[in-house]
């Protein structure tokens, strides 16, 4: 009975549906349905924290004129930031120097050529030696010889010298002179042998000899500073003789600095802040303000002393002549975890610091001054959520690639790992117009992406993944580094039928440069010099092309950057498919791929844009389809420049800065990540993808117009994610990588975990 009534049931049931569908169908027949708005672009959300790992922020350093900014991370990896801007929202990281296994960068400087007027920058850390960088070709220039062990310090007596002082393993001072390119070791003196580490440091009792871990010069140049395991030194320069030592009763000297002519600034591992005289080294009075180690020590203009460390907070400090003395004003927390890289911007009047947790966070100075002065000096839990911090989490904007036959997603995790995925169709329900359903903002895929492949890329000179790039079919991936060319070959199923080393088709080694161009291979050697077209399967170099030949008579003109030559090649892409664009210097150089009259494939240069006049630093080119494309230039401003390879001309641009988006509850803090046309809406419209927003801009000759968002709460819904990267799919469709960091900081360690000490 109770089988039979459940079959009358769906019966019933199936009679009511077939009926109510067949009305449905007639209704619709009489009444031709019409969408109550129009469709807005389907953007899919991809989280990446289990395919991204984001290195923790070691080191910052802005060069002398504080136009350029160096972000060191745990991996060895370096970011350049370029902070010309009028405010801290227009800075804009413009490119990423890959790291090398087994290098560590535990200091930072910068030093003028007086002949050239460029900026050089200079590495060193626990590998035991000091890097010059060329900054054209992001790759190391020269080394000085190894000596003395890790490295723990470096300084300069001023910018425009040519001398690096060293603070060594081995307890000793070791200061070169940078001379046509090479490192000359010109002195050499240190604290005594006798001096060891005291068994009270109980953890630390391993840790044998005098490291020293921090080194500075005196504002006068005549004396020089260093602390370490057994405490601080003072030394006169010329004579390499000990005027004093400085005894921190146990505990380790972090960090030296000169505050003025008449103050030494001594941060131990106790958490206190030590005031001394310079001239004598008694400690004059001592500030126990951080709960764990003082890390870092910074002195701005104005006289303020900022000081960090491993509780994460930041604690201001400020002269009294009355009381002739420095006192805490204010203290800010912007991390719950450790603070290891401070700085301060004088023009913005900002302070700029990272540490575990990965983010550059930027803090207006305005916001210390919360209180009175004199007022107990207080931190609160909710400075981590300060809606005035500027929290960014940079990827250098390229971290994906996308096979729009084959719909497979290439991403890249931050060091030497690849990650392929197939990629669903939209659910159908949600992309046909039928009646009561609408296109959302945010449309979910059918399925979750698929995970194909990891590819792990190990070079032998141990170099992270510097470029990477996919087919349009998807069944050929390139992954570039310093030292190495590999194209990997998929079947059907995503897996690797075959892998090809085309390191040795490449002169001067490979750069980070690379893109395919139909199934061809287009790079550029390391020194810039070449662009290369290669045939993979059949390891052939097709065509060679000098880039040092001036494209116009202005090519000759020098960047006002001061930091990179015009011969520089910042980037390449592709367009359509069958166009390679050459960003090189202040100019975009245009090529075709098409086939002579043998029938044989070649490129040949079409246009030359000119961006001299933006002075700015192209950072990234990007597909728009429909043989458009769309360069992205950053300087005092963000330059967004709109392109028709047909007709050879601009068709759109604007300049962008964080004033024009004031009155909107957006930004382009971090800069701009990506651009994509958007079709639903027409000609001249845009979507722009920045840190933290994706909105929408109409962008006519020279001009914009702010049409409104295109992310919805459910796209925005997390406070602390950062947008690293978007795909356009097809003018309709966009694919958003995110990363969100408070998850990730959940995974970090306890800061009162003191292991990763004196190892």
């Amino acid at each position: 009975m109770k089988r039979k009534a459940e079959k009358e049931y769906i019966a019933k049931l199936k009679k009511k549906l077939k009926s109510s569908e067949g009305d449905r169908l007639e209704t619709t027949e009489k009444k031709k349905w019409t969408p109550k708005k129009k469709p807005f672009l389907s953007v899919h959300q991809v989280i990446c924290n289990q395919y991204y790992e984001h290195s923790g922020i070691k080191r910052v350093q802005f060069n002398h004129d504080q136009t350029m900014l160096v972000v060191a991370r745990f991996s060895g990896d370096m970011e350049l930031w370029l902070t010309k801007g009028e405010t801290y929202h227009d800075w804009y990281c413009i490119k990423r120097i890959p790291a090398q296994k087994h290098t560590t960068i535990e200091a930072i400087v910068w030093l003028r050529n007086p002949e050239t007027g460029r900026d050089t920058l200079f590495t060193a850390g626990l590998h035991g030696y000091i890097t010059e960088w060329n900054l054209d070709t992001l790759c190391p220039r020269n080394f000085s010889d190894p000596v003395g062990g890790a490295i723990w310090d470096m300084c300069t007596p001023a910018f425009d010298s040519n001398v690096l002082a060293i603070a060594s393993e081995d307890g000793k001072i070791r200061i070169f002179e940078h001379v046509n390119g090479d490192f000359y070791l010109r002195k050499y003196f240190g604290p005594s042998a006798a001096d060891t580490v005291s068994n009270e440091r109980g953890s630390l009792t391993h840790c044998k000899g005098n490291r020293l871990l921090t080194i500075t010069y005196s504002p006068d140049q005549n004396d020089i500073v260093v602390g370490g395991l057994t405490g601080a030194y003072c030394f006169n320069v010329k004579s390499g003789q000990l005027k004093y030592k400085v005894h921190m009763e146990g505990a380790i000297c972090w960090k030296a600095k000169y505050a003025n002519a008449n103050i030494l600034l001594l941060g131990s591992s106790n958490g206190a802040v030590r005031f001394c005289d310079a001239e004598f080294g008694t400690s004059t009075f001592t500030q126990e303000k951080h709960d764990n180690d003082v890390m870092c020590i910074h002195t701005t203009s104005e006289g303020s002393i900022l000081t960090s460390g491993v509780d994460g907070k930041i604690n201001l400090y400020e002269y009294y002549p009355n009381q002739k003395r420095y006192f805490l004003v204010s203290n800010k927390r912007p991390s719950y975890h450790d603070c290891f890289a401070l700085s301060f911007h004088e023009k913005t009047n900002t302070v700029v610091c990272g540490g575990v947790d990965g983010r550059l966070t930027i803090i207006p100075r305005a916001s210390f001054d919360n209180f009175a002065k004199g007022d107990r000096a207080r931190t609160k839990t909710s400075d981590v959520q300060d809606k005035t911090y500027c929290n960014v989490i940079n990827a250098n904007g390229h971290v994906m690639d996308f096979s729009r036959s084959s719909r497979r997603l290439l991403t890249w995790n931050g060091e030497s790992n690849l990650h392929l995925f197939k990629v669903p169709e939209v659910d159908p329900l949600l992309k046909k117009s039928i009646p009561g359903i609408y296109h959302n903002e945010s449309i979910p895929f059918a399925k979750s992406p698929r995970h194909l492949l990891k590819i792990k890329q190990t070079s032998p000179g141990g170099w992270t993944i510097s470029g990477f790039c996919m087919n349009e079919s998807g069944n050929m991936i390139a992954v570039a580094c310093f030292d190495q060319l590999m194209v990997y070959v998929l079947d059907d199923s995503g897996k690797i039928s075959n892998k090809i080393d085309c390191s040795a088709l490449v002169k001067q080694h490979f750069s980070q440069n690379v893109c395919f161009v139909g199934d061809f291979l287009c790079c550029v050697s390391r020194n810039g010099e070449l662009l290369c077209l290669i045939q993979p399967s059949s390891m052939t170099v097709v065509q060679t092309i000098d880039l040092t030949i001036q494209d116009t008579a202005a090519d000759a003109k020098s960047n006002e950057s001061t930091l990179f030559s015009n011969k520089a090649v910042h980037f390449i892409a592709t367009v359509s498919d069958r166009y390679v664009l050459v960003a090189r210097g202040n100019y975009v150089i245009v090529y075709q791929l098409s086939k002579n009259k043998l029938g044989e494939s070649n490129l040949n240069k079409i246009n030359v844009l000119d961006n001299t006049s933006l002075n700015a630093v192209t950072y990234r080119i990007i597909d728009l389809g429909d043989d458009k494309f769309c360069v992205l230039s950053a300087g005092n401003a963000n330059y967004v420049r709109i392109y028709d390879v047909k007709q050879q001309k601009m068709i759109g641009g604007t300049r962008l800065t964080h004033a024009n988006f004031t009155d909107t509850p957006y930004s382009i803090e971090g800069g701009i990540r990506s651009v994509m046309s958007n079709k639903l809406k027409g000609d001249n419209q845009y979507v722009l993808c920045t840190h933290k927003n994706l909105f929408e801009l109409e962008i006519d000759q020279n001009q914009f117009n702010y049409t409104g968002s295109v992310s919805d709460k459910k796209l925005d819904s997390r406070k602390f994610a950062s947008k690293l990267d978007m795909i356009n799919v097809d003018g309709k469709e966009a694919i958003v990588m995110k990363h969100v960091w408070d998850e990730y900081m959940l995974k970090l360690p306890d800061v009162s975990s003191r292991d990763r000490f004196g190892v």
